[in-house]
């Protein structure tokens, strides 16, 4: 049963790894528009600022989860 939970929390954790790499690539382009908006300095950016805001705590939830079951992991494998 160890070994299961073991296998099923480090497959959990490949799959946010994933998961992250996926949404980066998805979300170049508001990385970068967020990069113009802050050389020019102009408000027609604001709706491109929400969504890179939304896409920033996207990547911070899934840091947040991989975090989580790397501790996790950790635990398992002490005991």
């Amino acid at each position: 049963m160890y070994h299961t939970v073991l296998g099923n929390v480090c497959m959990a954790y490949l799959h946010l790894r994933l998961r992250r790499q996926h949404e980066m690539a998805v979300g170049k382009d508001w990385i970068e528009r967020a990069k113009e908006a802050e050389t020019n300095d102009e408000n027609d950016f604001v709706e491109d600022q929400l969504n890179y805001q939304k896409f920033c705590e996207g990547l911070l939830r899934l840091d947040n989860y991989l975090v989580q079951l790397d501790e996790t992991i950790m635990v398992l494998r002490d005991y």
